[in-house]
């Protein structure tokens, strides 16, 4: 016999959070620093629940065996999540201890990155700590005297642009096989991750590695089908998007904060790669 499937909307969140201080509801969204509680008097384990709004999650203890979309996913601590508008979720298995952060985010909710189907990921030390920030910051946001939706929307764009990076980056990782020549190519891309606002050169990344720029380049496109140069290249575009769209700055601050010698150099550069200017970006 099939399952009736329940509706987990912000409604359902609203009706039943009221004595939970570790939630923030309003017409648009929530957001909980600890789900424990109210997960445990409210969400049943075997019961299906459809989500009419997407949803960030990062696990913060405990386990849980979670059927997402027909897929079952073992949730552990320092993991991350996202699901879209109208995924249906089923606890199948939940320690005790179990707890995570979470947020919603409405269907109209503008992305800037092309999500179509649920992120779980693992993250290490350093991305959920970071995430953790995120979600720190937009909770004191909504702690404010005045709480400025457009804030909290911004905030919520840059998350989900920050996790999408981030699973993208593993997949890209978990595409290939770990033969030496993919530990370098993880090895290079940590490297630039750390290095490329300020380093854009090869012989840089190839002494970190102990290896001669030829080589370097050769390992890198025989294991990615990419050079080093569009590695490097990629990340830059994609800090200065960010900065773009969730930041006040300048384009001549940015072009500074990057290491470009000049805004107009900024400019070219990001036209040449992505067919816009700067501000034609910042714009859409």
């Amino acid at each position: 016999m099939a399952k009736n499937i329940n509706q987990l909307n912000l409604q359902y969140i609203n009706d039943r959070s009221d004595n939970q201080i570790n939630f923030y509801t309003d017409e648009r969204f929530y957001i909980s620093i600890s789900v424990n509680s109210f997960a445990s008097e409210n969400i049943k384990v075997r019961q299906p629940y459809r989500l009419d709004d997407g949803r960030v999650l990062l696990i913060t203890g405990g386990e849980a065996l979670i059927n997402i979309n027909l897929k079952n996913y073992t949730l552990k601590k320092n993991m991350g999540i996202v699901s879209l508008p109208n995924t249906i979720i089923e606890i199948l298995e939940r320690s005790d201890d179990y707890d995570f952060m979470a947020f919603s985010f409405p269907a109209d909710l503008p992305i800037v990155v092309k999500i179509d189907s649920e992120l779980v990921f693992d993250l290490n030390d350093g991305q959920s700590s970071l995430i953790r920030e995120y979600f720190n910051l937009m909770w004191r946001e909504v702690h404010q005297p005045e709480v400025m939706s457009a804030v909290i929307e911004h905030l919520q764009q840059a998350m989900l642009m920050k996790l999408y990076h981030i699973n993208e980056m593993q997949q890209i990782l978990r595409d290939v096989t770990e033969t030496r020549e993919y530990v370098t190519l993880n090895r290079f891309i940590r490297l630039v991750i750390e290095h490329s606002t300020m380093h854009r050169n090869i012989p840089f990344y190839a002494s970190k590695l102990c290896l001669t720029p030829n080589h370097l380049g050769t390992i890198i496109k025989q294991a990615s089908g990419l050079t080093a140069m569009q590695w490097i290249n990629r990340f830059i575009i994609q800090e200065a998007k960010v900065q773009l769209k969730y930041s006040d700055s300048s384009i001549l601050e940015i072009s500074e904060q990057l290491n470009f010698p000049n805004p107009s150099f900024f400019s070219r550069f990001f036209k040449r790669l992505t067919g816009m200017t700067p501000n034609e970006y910042r714009q859409l």
